[in-house]
């Protein structure tokens, strides 16, 4: 499992901390009960960024349609060149008056894995700084930061990790950082450390983090054990300004069961938390709950967007946008072939309309994992790893139109193009305007990970979907 891990520069420390660093996440969160390892044969770094209403009908599977709005802007690009792995990568636009994108990832250094961030200016351009480096530090504390996500909030970016520098477990630190330079701390600039979110929680593992901003605050959610056993979703807020406010993590919901993977988005009112649980079965369902930006809990036990169905496929990972009007919330089904395939749903604002069937991305033959989602005006981009079963993994992704009741979905088409690059991973997307950065990480048969990127822009902005899933969007109350 760990050979994507094997590079010929790497030597036998490396090699330890590589399998103790794979143990420590895969064993206590990725396999939290289930057998998605198994059913993928994954290899190497994996991360896991990491009441409803039951299907009234079975999910409906349409074909593709012949085109999308979407056209390439030049080819995939090296957006890290390091002779270092440099993975996880997370991304984040600017506003139009500042114009750019941070993508913040994860830097294999011989004291453990920091978190490092590279600008890219809306016209492509990866920015330099002072000293002529391209890519800087964010946070270098002792032993492993892992797993970055990242917020703008109209006058700087938020960049939230989880962090293991007490050396016994681990916590959610985050930091500041201008298109200029990282603010955090700033009694001394030069020492990048960020500031603790989460820490010491009960001495247990706090991991994952996402965030997202409405306007005022951020918030910030992530995935912490409630005791020896079991794991939740917990939330905190963070102001502008930096370090959160002074109050302890709430818990999303009172569920006892086991909840991992939560992903975030701010709507209409309120922020929309979402995740998978072991909410009835063994199997893991998609479950979402909402907070206030006052950090007042919605929905108390949260409420179930899809169960699990009689066959036992597991729902995982979960992302979700805000366009506007309601959430599309997408996440990976594995089926009795053990392909994986993407399904969503559209989520009123206040979590009571809810789609009846899934909307279910074609079944070619290529199973689709680790979505990442975009709003699109009132629709969506939506990207994903694809493994078409043979060696190596592609990135690819396919427009999501919401202009009636029900979904459009475009052809599906490939965005990483590299051919000397034999497997692409884990994908993040951002926007300005009519254009959209997507970025993942990917290794060569001889060198080292490293994040490329590919930009995308409307070839028409009006262009509607060409595609009806034959899925309605229900105006009743579940």
């Amino acid at each position: 499992m760990l050979k994507k891990f094997e590079c010929t520069k790497m030597n036998l420390l490396n090699k330890i901390r590589y399998v103790i660093l794979y143990l420590t996440i895969q064993m206590k969160i990725l396999l939290l009960g289930s057998n998605f390892a198994k059913r993928r044969g994954l290899k190497g770094f994996f991360p896991l960024f990491l009441g409803g209403f039951f299907f009234a009908f079975p999910g409906f599977l349409g074909a593709q349609a012949q085109e999308w709005p979407w056209v390439s802007v030049g080819k995939n690009f090296q957006v890290t060149s390091s002779p270092e792995d440099d993975v996880s990568a997370a991304i984040a636009a600017s506003d139009q008056s500042q114009g750019g994108y941070l993508v913040v990832f994860c830097k294999n250094t011989p004291k453990g894995f920091d978190i490092y961030g590279v600008m890219i200016s809306k016209d492509g351009e990866i920015l330099k700084k002072k000293d002529g480096s391209e890519e800087f530090p964010i946070c270098t504390a002792p032993n492993d930061q892992l797993y970055p996500a990242v917020s703008w909030n109209g006058e700087n970016f938020l960049v939230v990790w989880q962090d293991r520098r007490s050396g016994k477990r681990w916590d959610i630190y985050g930091a500041r950082v201008t298109p200029e330079k990282v603010l955090d701390p700033a009694v001394d600039p030069g020492d990048f450390l960020g500031f603790p979110i989460s820490v010491g929680r009960l001495n247990y593992d706090q991991v994952t983090p996402m965030v997202s901003f409405d306007g005022e605050n951020h918030l910030v959610v992530w995935t912490g054990k409630r005791n020896a056993k079991t794991w939740n979703i917990y939330f905190a807020r963070v102001p502008k300004e930096g370090e959160p406010f002074p109050e302890p993590p709430v818990q999303v919901s009172q569920s006892f069961k086991d909840q991992v993977s939560p992903a975030v988005a701010f709507g209409r009112y309120d922020y929309f938390v979402v995740w998978q649980e072991k909410r009835n079965s063994k199997f893991w369902d998609i479950v979402g709950a909402r907070v206030t930006p006052l950090g007042t809990k919605r929905d108390p036990i949260g409420k179930v967007i899809t169960y699990s169905d009689k066959y036992g496929q597991d729902r995982w990972r979960p992302v979700l946008s805000w366009n506007g009007i309601t959430y599309l919330v997408v996440w990976m089904v594995s089926d009795e072939t053990d392909k994986w395939t993407l399904n969503g749903k559209r989520v009123g604002p206040n979590v009571d309309n809810i789609d009846l069937a899934d909307l279910v991305l074609e079944k070619d033959g290529a199973s689709k994992v680790f979505p990442a989602i975009l709003r699109d005006g009132s629709n969506y981009l939506l990207v994903w790893e694809e493994v078409p079963g043979g060696r190596g993994s592609n990135i690819s992704g396919a427009s999501v139109n919401t202009s009636d009741k029900s979904l459009h979905v475009s052809e599906t088409v490939p965005i990483s193009n590299t051919e000397e690059i034999i497997d692409r991973l884990y994908p993040a997307l951002s926007g300005i305007d009519n254009t959209a950065l997507v970025v993942w990480q990917g290794k060569s048969p001889v060198g080292s990970w490293q994040i490329y990127g590919q930009f995308l822009s409307k070839s028409d902005p009006s262009s509607p979907g060409a595609f009806s899933s034959n899925t309605s969007f229900d105006q009743s109350t579940q």
